[in-house]
């Protein structure tokens, strides 16, 4: 169990070698540009984890971006709306999509396909761990299930934080 006592719920996570080797392990197998492991501030979503090709170049940990609910005229992120509704999201295709053709994620790194499970401590949401792809993908492919994986690293982070 990693220790939480001072509100650093992630914390052990950012230094995680098997998380890491998990979500790189997805990355590669399925041929998704990003996976992330994401961390929920009131204002921010931050990188607490990062795999892929995409991934390793974009995004690094603790890099952090702020919420639409908090800065005029931005548009929701992925992660957000996981984290506000705690459940699944998934997006084919933003720039088809008029709820997500703004999303930063597309506009400024060419990721329009994502895939987000919430994860938990004490029945409240504090973080995502995602799937972004610069084209669409079938996150529940019969020969490698990313849905399914993503749900197993969600349930690890969970049993450590």
């Amino acid at each position: 169990m990693i220790d939480n006592a001072k509100g650093n719920v992630f914390e052990g996570i950012f230094e995680d070698s098997e998380t890491q080797q998990k979500i790189e392990e997805i990355a590669k197998k399925s041929g998704i540009s990003s996976i992330l492991v994401m961390k929920s501030h009131d204002n921010e979503m931050e990188v607490v984890l990062s795999g892929g090709d995409a991934g390793k170049e974009i995004y690094h940990a603790r890099d952090k971006g702020k919420k639409s609910t908090h800065s005029e005229g931005k548009h929701a992120l992925y992660c957000e709306r996981v984290v506000n509704s705690n459940d699944v999201l998934e997006v084919q295709d933003a720039a088809q999509d008029p709820n997500w053709k703004d999303n930063e994620d597309l506009t400024e790194f060419g990721l329009g396909t994502y895939l987000g499970v919430p994860i938990e401590k004490d029945g409240k949401v504090v973080g995502t761990v995602c799937a972004l792809n610069n084209e669409s993908i079938d996150f529940e492919n019969e020969q490698y299930n990313v849905l399914a994986q993503l749900q197993k690293v969600k349930g690890d982070i969970e049993s450590k934080i």
